[in-house]
């Protein structure tokens, strides 16, 4: 049987006790330190993914609703919780909003954007309070939810590379770069030249590599530490 929650129509005002939730950045370097790893020329000694974990809901029906006339639909999703206020959650997925009653998760409503403001999902954007940019719509479904962890890859602001060019007799040659990760400009390069006459170790920027085999073509490497 179906039933309307939230009749009423209003907009939603942020109140000062209202929390945007920042998700817990996680960075992940491949390989890990004290591994062994092979690349050829032109590849970089490290590889760094950096991924956005949120508390987050599935979920598992459809629900509709009906806003200034029209008919909304929200279909079965992830949605990441980004921010939450004394009495709400508030849950974005890539194409669909919703507010989930804290003390009743089975009440929930769909979050309407307000004409004339197109509001992007906050984490792939500067973190905004996504109560100042919705209506509420009614939900004529109890809403099907369960709670989950949820993970999207982010982009760093700085990408390093470590880039091996090659070898020479006993000397062994890198090029080192940081970029802008979202114009992929280069900030800083320098080139390196590393003897392995009297020593197997390189290393910049508190990344530190021992050197088991280099070849014109290819370098085999262990990471005893990875870039700060």
């Amino acid at each position: 049987m179906k039933k309307i929650y939230f009749a009423f129509l209003h907009i939603l005002v942020s109140q000062s006790y209202s929390q945007l939730i920042s998700p817990l950045i996680t960075t992940i370097d491949f390989p890990p330190e004290n591994a062994e790893n092979t690349i050829r020329i032109d590849e970089s000694l490290i590889k760094r993914e950096v991924f956005n974990n949120f508390d987050g809901l599935k979920l598992k029906n459809e629900l509709t609703g009906k806003w200034m006339g029209y008919k909304m639909k929200i279909v079965p999703d992830d949605f990441y919780l980004v921010e939450k206020d004394k009495n709400f959650n508030y849950y974005l997925s890539v194409k669909n909003s919703l507010i989930v009653n804290e003390k009743d998760s089975t009440k929930a409503a769909l979050l309407v954007p307000i004409k004339g403001l197109k509001y992007k999902m906050a984490y792939f954007e500067k973190y905004k309070k996504v109560s100042e940019f919705f209506a509420v719509s009614k939900v004529e479904e109890i809403p099907i939810l369960e709670t989950k962890k949820l993970t999207i890859k982010a982009n760093p602001k700085t990408t390093f590379e470590f880039i091996y060019t090659g070898k020479i007799d006993k000397t062994i040659t890198f090029t080192y770069n940081e970029r802008e990760t979202e114009s992929n400009k280069i900030i800083n390069s320098q080139e390196l030249n590393y003897s392995l006459e009297n020593n197997d170790l390189v290393g910049i920027k508190g990344g530190s590599f021992k050197i088991i085999e280099a070849k014109p073509a290819s370098l085999k490497y262990m990471v005893l530490k990875t870039f700060p």
